[in-house]
């Protein structure tokens, strides 16, 4: 007969049930970002504005492409996960820390690599420049900031929503796009190795 589930680890509280830490409230840029998508793009987009290809589906840059741009966000985010669970260990050693080079193999979520290795390839196939900008997207290191081509594309359109809003007030404003057409190419690149990876 078997001994049932295993009991949980961790401080319980008097009554025996696991004590669930708090949730760490955001901070105040993070509050700011949401607020600002909010008001630009809509509410529903706010809370998925934590990596720069939520932010970039947030303000519809990925949009007009025959795949639903919610699972280009989500393969993205997908592909970034498996790249950090094969090279996590690629990283240099600094101070205390006591990483190697990683072997090219994965943990338990992708034991073998297999996931990532297939999903890069499909990239691959979609050329090797979409492959770059799908990685430029996706790989940030700081998922707080955005590449500078994106923080371009970004602030477009948000001035594009902005100019928008206030003609159907009756108002005129005048949009100077900031963006460059390599942004526009990176990001349309970029789009071409999602959709490649989509549709498998």
């Amino acid at each position: 007969m078997g001994k049932g589930r295993p009991k949980l680890a961790g401080a319980r509280r008097a009554d025996g049930r696991l004590v669930t830490p708090q949730r760490i409230p955001a901070n105040d840029v993070v509050v700011r970002r949401k607020q600002a998508y909010a008001e630009r793009f809509g509410s529903k987009v706010a809370d998925d504005t934590h990596d720069p290809i939520g932010r970039a589906w947030a303000a519809g840059l990925l949009d007009g492409t025959r795949v639903d741009p919610a699972m280009l966000r989500d393969m993205g985010r997908r592909y970034a996960q498996l790249h950090a669970v094969v090279y996590r260990q690629t990283q240099c050693a600094v101070a205390d820390n006591d990483r190697v080079r990683g072997t090219g193999l994965g943990n338990d979520n992708d034991p073998t690599g297999e996931r990532y290795n297939a999903l890069d390839q499909l990239a691959r196939d979609a050329g090797s420049k979409q492959r770059l900008a799908m990685q430029k997207l996706v790989l940030h290191p700081n998922p707080d900031e955005n590449p500078l081509w994106l923080d371009r594309l970004l602030r477009d359109a948000a001035f594009a929503s902005y100019a928008a809003m206030t003609k159907a007030r009756g108002a005129t404003t005048v949009f100077l796009p900031c963006g460059y057409d390599r942004d526009r190419m990176i990001l349309t690149q970029a789009v071409q190795a999602l959709v490649a990876m989509v549709e498998g």
